[in-house]
């Protein structure tokens, strides 16, 4: 019997743990709301990092990055025409004012998506976890966390199996998809998240997807891509063979890290110890241990 895209994510979830590990270790030393601890929501108090030389760095690093690869009011790329062809001035000019205009063209539809946000956070990811899954359509660009994803690559390093596991609101689904995947009434007027898996499969000749509710296949999700069209884009920052997943570049660094937060954190709470006075006003009195811990400054 074949597995569903939950048992084949759930079975290839235990690679992808050390990687998860480092990237929440790192985000601790950093930008800790990059990587959340394992469970963790908008409500849960996140660690706060003694010092900020890990954001800062990574902040800066992000910025940089994007100011490079996706310059402001200029063009990422340049159009040529081939060598080979032997044109005369006249037409080559004609046709190189043409190709400048669809690249105006193209930044302009960059610009007009709002893709940056989007990118700025993959950056930051790439940065500190190593990993992160783009996915563009007509609609924009999403990204996904390393913790929302899992990825089987080849020997190259190509990716053959990719899987991406998604909250979404029984609320938002067509009653017909609800029914067809058992998604009870109880559930859906709680409205609580139900779990959509994603699954992506290169073959020879194509790229292969579908949709997983519940364990059962949504039906209609069935589609294909050319195998160079994919929307699914697995990035890594550092590429290390025979790997499924990427380092990060906070990785390199995470000794210094440590030493610095280390530090930092020994003469704050060094200082502030330091600078505490209290003053006992009655020679005569009994004092108890738990009052002069919880006794203010002065």
């Amino acid at each position: 019997m074949a597995q569903t895209a939950k048992q084949r994510y759930d079975d290839l979830a235990p690679k992808r743990n050390p990687y998860l590990i480092r990237a929440r270790d790192a985000a601790k030393l950093t930008i800790p709301y990059l990587f959340p601890p394992e469970g963790a929501n908008g409500s849960t108090k996140l660690p706060t990092p003694y010092q900020s030389i890990g954001a800062r760095g990574v902040k800066n690093l992000a910025s940089k990055l994007l100011l490079a690869l996706f310059p402001p009011n200029a063009s990422c790329f340049r159009y040529r025409v081939t060598n080979k062809l032997q044109l005369e001035e006249e037409a080559q000019t004609e046709i190189d004012n043409a190709l400048s205009k669809v690249e105006t063209e193209v930044m302009d539809e960059f610009e007009s998506r709002a893709l940056r946000p989007t990118l700025s956070e993959a950056k930051k990811q790439l940065l500190v976890a190593g990993n992160v899954m783009l996915f563009l359509n007509e609609e924009g660009l999403k990204a996904f966390h390393l913790d929302r994803y899992v990825v089987k690559r080849d020997s190259m390093g190509i990716p053959l199996e990719m899987i991406v596991r998604e909250s979404v609101a029984p609320s938002t689904l067509d009653p017909k998809i609800r029914a067809a995947c058992n998604i009870s009434e109880y559930v859906t007027e709680k409205n609580e998240d139900v779990d959509l898996y994603t699954h992506i499969t290169r073959t020879l000749e194509r790229w292969e997807i579908y949709q997983e509710l519940n364990m059962v296949r949504v039906p209609g999700s069935d589609g294909t891509y050319p195998l160079d069209e994919c929307p699914w884009i697995p990035l890594r920052f550092n590429k290390v063979d025979g790997e499924d997943y990427g380092r990060g570049y906070v990785e390199e660094y995470i000794g210094d890290l440590i030493s610095a937060e280390e530090l930092t954190k020994a003469i704050v709470q060094g200082s502030a110890a330091a600078a505490k006075i209290l003053i006992f006003v009655d020679p005569n009195g009994i004092t108890k241990a738990r009052a002069i811990t919880n006794a203010e400054n002065l």
